[in-house]
C-alpha cells in the first residue's frame, strides 16, 4: 500500500515538474521576446512594463514550485518495512528495559495515547495512505489493556 502510495506520488511530482518546466521555459522565452523587442524597436519600456511584471512574477511562482516539487521528489517515506523494523526496534528497547531510548522513542515516534476503560490507542507521527480519503492519516493502533499487560508480563 505505502509502495502503491510512493509511487503514485512521485508520477504525480514528475507530471507536475514538466508542466512547470515547460511554462518557465515558454515564460522566459516571452519575456526574452519582449526585451528583445524593446531593444530594437525603441518602444518605451511603460508600455510594456506591467506585461513584464506579470511574466517575472510567474517565472518566480514557477521556480519555488520546480524547488518545492524536487524536494518533495527527494523526501524519504517510509516503508512498509520501515515501520516493521521501528516496531520490532521499540519491542527490543522493552525488553531491554532501557528506559532513555523509550522515552526517545515515545518522543519521535508517538503523538498521542489515548486510554478509555478497557482499550488503549496510539496515534503515530507516522502517516499512511488512506484510500477512502483520498490522503494520509496517522497510524492508529487500538489495544485491549488486558492484552498488553499479559504480552507485556511475558516478555
Amino acid at each position: 500500500m505505502l509502495a502503491e502510495y510512493n509511487n503514485k506520488q512521485a508520477e504525480a511530482n514528475k507530471d507536475g515538474l514538466d508542466t512547470a518546466n515547460a511554462e518557465l521555459l515558454n515564460v522566459a522565452t516571452k519575456i526574452s521576446t519582449i526585451i528583445k523587442l524593446v531593444a530594437e524597436s525603441g518602444i518605451a519600456i511603460g508600455t510594456v512594463k506591467n506585461e513584464l511584471v506579470e511574466l517575472e512574477e510567474r517565472k518566480h511562482y514557477l521556480e519555488k514550485l520546480i524547488r518545492e516539487l524536487t524536494l518533495s521528489s527527494r523526501e524519504t517515506l517510509f516503508t512498509e518495512e520501515m515501520i516493521a523494523g521501528l516496531v520490532n526496534q521499540s519491542r527490543d528497547f522493552i525488553k531491554a528495559k532501557n528506559l532513555a531510548e523509550c522515552r526517545q522513542f515515545i518522543k519521535t515516534y508517538i503523538n498521542k495515547v489515548v486510554v478509555s476503560g478497557e482499550t488503549v490507542e496510539v496515534l503515530f507521527n507516522i502517516n499512511i495512505p488512506n484510500e477512502n480519503i483520498d490522503g494520509l492519516e496517522p497510524i492508529k493502533s487500538v489495544e485491549d489493556v488486558k492484552e498488553l499487560q499479559r504480552e507485556y508480563k511475558a516478555m
